[in-house]
């Protein structure tokens, strides 16, 4: 990725920190993941576990590991939770946006475990990770910003060791989220439909252009499709747990995103809405555009 594109992404991220995150939590209600029953749904996909949990009781088997590298770590609100508990003992933190990299720093040192932590502002698919290095490797959403996605996953499963893994939150739907067809379809008529209470002022279901997402963060969704057969390329074992979201992320650019978080007919459309999706997703009616993944014996290792 060109220089100054990583300068664009840095800067648009340090700003979403800034106005979004920091408390550490994700407060901005246009991101979909933010709704807590977007959140109870996928937890229930995981077997009642948190992303936190799930990591530690089933990606590594409740064993605890020694290094671990946060792959564009962001504000790193899982690794230090695996600090935290003990899961890990210790990290590295990789990441484009200083301002995520600071409020990382900033919640280490409140949790008590800045000793703990290394952080380095860098470009992920540049960094030298190493060979052996690491116990474990995580990737909460951000291999969707990586263009080099070969590259930085084969210099990953080799920072690994042999029983090491590579855990995983991602977005794998259409490239620069240009949703597919089907869900499209389905979105806007359930949209046209919708009490105007639930709606964004528009007349029709607004859509994501790639061209603006391109403008406001080059890295976005760039390869965000390839993501699972470049991890089957680099690693003899992956587990994936699927979320879905296809109908409920293309339909959630166009919500009153304030309704569905403050009112009762809000909350009852969102569980209609992730019931919907997941019968559509289980049938193959649209695609799966998110995933938690755990990923093990690296073929590199």
């Amino acid at each position: 990725m060109p220089d100054d594109d990583l300068l664009v992404t840095a800067d648009h991220w340090d700003a979403y920190v800034h106005r979004h995150m920091v408390d550490g939590q994700n407060t901005n209600r246009a991101e979909w993941l933010a709704h807590p029953l977007v959140q109870s749904h996928q937890q229930r996909a995981r077997d009642g576990h948190s992303i936190e949990s799930w990591v530690a009781a089933v990606a590594l088997k409740g064993m605890e590991r020694d290094r671990g590298v946060g792959i564009g770590a962001g504000t790193a609100t899982l690794e230090l939770g695996l600090l935290v508990s003990q899961t890990v003992h210790r990290f590295d933190l990789l990441d484009v946006s200083p301002g995520a990299l600071e409020l990382a720093d900033a919640t280490a040192r409140t949790l008590g475990v800045d000793d703990r932590v290394s952080t380095f502002h860098a470009d992920v698919s540049s960094f030298d990770l190493g060979a052996r290095r690491y116990d474990v490797a995580t990737c909460m959403g951000s291999l969707h910003h990586v263009a080099e996605l070969d590259d930085v996953l084969g210099a990953a499963s080799r920072a690994l060791a042999p029983d090491g893994v590579l855990v995983a939150y991602e977005y794998v739907g259409p490239d620069r989220f240009a949703t597919h067809p089907v869900e499209r379809r389905i979105a806007q008529q359930v949209y046209a439909s919708l009490d105007p209470k639930l709606k964004s002022p528009h007349a029709e279901l607004p859509l994501p252009d790639p061209q603006a997402v391109i403008a406001a963060d080059p890295t976005e969704a760039v390869h965000s499709s390839e993501i699972l057969g470049c991890l089957d390329r680099h690693f003899t074992d992956v587990r994936v747990v699927h979320h879905g979201g296809g109908l409920a992320y293309t339909l959630w650019w166009g919500l009153n995103h304030d309704a569905l978080f403050e009112t009762e007919e809000g909350w009852n459309f969102v569980q209609v809405l992730l019931q919907f999706d997941q019968a559509l997703t289980e049938t193959g009616v649209i695609d799966d555009y998110f995933v938690t993944i755990a990923a093990s014996a690296p073929r590199s290792g």
